[in-house]
């Protein structure tokens, strides 16, 4: 019982960390968008609450002698370097911790659970490693437009932009008409399949997932703790077998905690940098998120 107390503690826990950061980030941003809007210029565009932006930025410096992107703050840089950084450190807690497109469609996802229950699909396995390949030929296409045009190619084609003009009526078509109709798509698919454009088409993922192969932080199982009830399995999003490895090294791999936080044995699964240095799940979202917070701070 005592056990059972404290798993329920530590998925209460780890809730409560996690969904304050992604929600309160998704407002915040969507504040900025609305004030952009109807309040003042003042607050920030999309364009400055973009790391792809600042992907795309430091391309056109490197291609151009050192030209800038008109549209693009200072700040976008920093949340470009930003999230290379925590990459490093956290794997894809950008992903799994901040992004405020990633929590969009973990809001359909979890409506979809509660409307669809026990009937919402898997992915099959074999259908879904090949559509996660997409992202990164979309990645190199960004990379060889933004490098060959100088401007903010992706723009037209990302969801992201397009939400935040969801208060521009008048801007959101035909600018970003493709981009808009990429997000509606999502969050439908989302419904039924978990992080769609995550998994399947976002650069900035693909970006993230490569470089944060070089980071430490796995998700690490405890086979002598393993009771094999496969809550993990069915909790990731990501629709990896964290159920039979030993260390979750997948670069598709969120790092959002999920699998470790409905364990419901604490001590059989966690994050961590190390056999020996193994983080509860609630302490792994505050430094994956706190991280990033703090790059863009000191960045800025």
């Amino acid at each position: 019982m005592a056990a059972m107390n404290r798993a329920a503690r530590r998925r209460l826990s780890f809730a409560v960390v996690r969904w304050t950061v992604l929600l309160a980030t998704l407002g915040w941003v969507t504040w900025e968008f609305v004030a952009h809007a109807y309040v003042s210029k003042v607050h920030p565009s999309v364009h400055a609450l973009c790391p792809l932006g600042g992907l795309e930025s430091l391309l056109t410096w490197l291609s151009r002698d050192g030209a800038t992107l008109s549209k693009v703050f200072s700040a976008t840089m920093g949340l470009f370097f930003a999230s290379i950084g925590v990459a490093l450190l956290f794997k894809r807690s950008f992903c799994g911790q901040v992004c405020p497109l990633g929590t969009l469609q973990e809001l359909t996802s979890r409506l979809g659970r509660a409307l669809l229950g026990g009937r919402r699909p898997r992915m099959p396995a074999r259908l879904d490693r090949t559509l996660r390949w997409l992202k990164y030929p979309i990645l190199v296409l960004v990379v060889a437009m933004a490098w060959d045009t100088g401007t903010l190619w992706m723009q037209a084609f990302d969801p992201w932009p397009a939400y935040a003009h969801l208060w521009s009526p008048s801007e959101l078509f035909p600018t970003y008409a493709v981009g808009f109709g990429v997000l509606i798509g999502s969050l439908i698919v989302g419904v039924v399949f978990d992080r769609p454009f995550c998994a399947w088409l976002c650069p900035m993922g693909a970006l993230t997932a490569a470089v944060g192969m070089a980071s430490p932080f796995k998700v690490r199982r405890v086979e002598s703790e393993c009771i094999d009830c496969g809550l993990c399995d069915r909790a990731c999003p990501a629709n990896l077998a964290v159920s039979t490895a030993k260390a979750v090294s997948s670069p598709e791999c969120y790092s959002c905690g999920e699998c470790a936080a409905v364990c419901p044995v604490p001590g059989a699964l966690d994050s961590g940098f190390s056999k020996k240095l193994r983080i509860h799940p609630a302490v792994a979202a505050v430094f994956g998120a706190g991280a990033f917070f703090l790059a863009v701070a000191a960045l800025g």
